[in-house]
């Protein structure tokens, strides 16, 4: 055009590339906002069922009218292409149907719609009523679960019992040969030192070849508390003697090492070291050992010094 500005090349690039910044910040604005559309979902559902496959034999699709950004929505309908994703469901939410059939339903799935469709969609209302599900049943076995631990204590501290773990068996699922040669389950080791509190947490349990188990993890607890030591000298008796038999045991007094829980209990009067004479009739060397009942909620552990007691037996007394 006379007298008019002339453009250049770079200035159509520059308008290209003006309006394709301007179409990029409008689409991402657009779909940036939320709409509420029928939506389709695909997934794969596992559980944790008795006696049953741990993923349905088959995809499962539900549909809802959900409140979503346009890139979800987007996303959800190019998602045909890509691996499933795997949903999660508590047996207690399946709902037996009769041999390998479960299903769900509208209440059962709104627990899980996050994990269905995105964390930031907000269902309205399931379009699908029901989902029918297929878990192939599986051989399996129960088994108990074995504890490998290596504890330690600070000074003046001890366990209360035995550690414990929840659950205390599991399941296996696996070809039945294969579960024919497994009895138990071990955990990974257990291990801490200086405990001076309670003990707990999380273990895995050791992978088995070929083997599924229902829990890849167990609770633990072992509790832990502070005691105290006290040594006492008490009288040695002999019980279960009987008539017409006399007993003697030599020494005739043992001292008992307690350990308590701080602070400790009082002990009654009457507390004594038995030897039973039934066990000196079983044996033949003419040593018992001493035993201490009756002890008060407190004492968690005892020794008893000396260890081992003499006996001398007299079939009758004399007249």
């Amino acid at each position: 055009m006379p007298g008019g500005k002339r453009y250049t090349s770079k200035d159509y690039l520059a308008l290209g590339l003006s309006l394709l910044l301007a179409c990029a910040v409008w689409l991402v604005h657009n779909l940036s906002d939320t709409y509420s559309d029928i939506v389709k979902c695909s997934f794969v559902v596992e559980s944790d069922i008795d006696g049953h496959a741990h993923q349905a034999s088959s995809a499962s699709e539900v549909v809802a009218r959900c409140s979503m950004t346009g890139f979800d929505i987007l996303s959800s309908r190019f998602s045909g292409k890509r691996a499933l994703k795997v949903v999660s469901v508590s047996h207690e939410h399946m709902h037996y149907r009769g041999g390998d059939a479960f299903y769900m339903t509208k209440d059962d799935l709104a627990r899980y719609f996050h994990d269905m469709f995105t964390s930031e969609a907000r269902l309205e209302y399931f379009v699908t009523d029901t989902l029918n599900l297929v878990f192939p049943s599986v051989d399996y076995k129960k088994v108990p679960v074995r504890i490998l631990s290596s504890v330690g204590f600070k000074s003046q501290y001890m366990a209360v019992g035995k550690l414990r773990v929840e659950p205390d068996s599991v399941l296996l699922y696996g070809r039945e040969e294969l579960l024919n040669t497994v009895s138990e389950v071990s955990t990974e080791l257990i291990s801490a030192d200086n405990l001076s509190s309670d003990f707990y947490g999380e273990i895995a349990l050791k992978p088995i070849e070929n083997i599924r188990l229902s829990t890849p993890i167990v609770r633990f607890l072992l509790p832990v508390v502070r005691y105290v030591e006290q040594s006492v000298t008490v009288p040695v008796v002999a019980v279960n003697v009987p008539e017409g038999v006399s007993m003697r045991i030599f020494p005739d007094n043992a001292v008992l090492r307690l350990r308590e829980v701080f602070p400790g209990p009082q002990l009654p009067d009457d507390v004594c070291v038995k030897v039973d004479f039934l066990d000196f009739e079983q044996g033949r060397s003419g040593q018992c050992l001493g035993t201490v009942d009756d002890l008060p909620p407190g004492i968690m552990d005892y020794d008893i010094e000396p260890e081992v007691f003499n006996c001398i037996v007299n079939n009758k007394f004399q007249q």
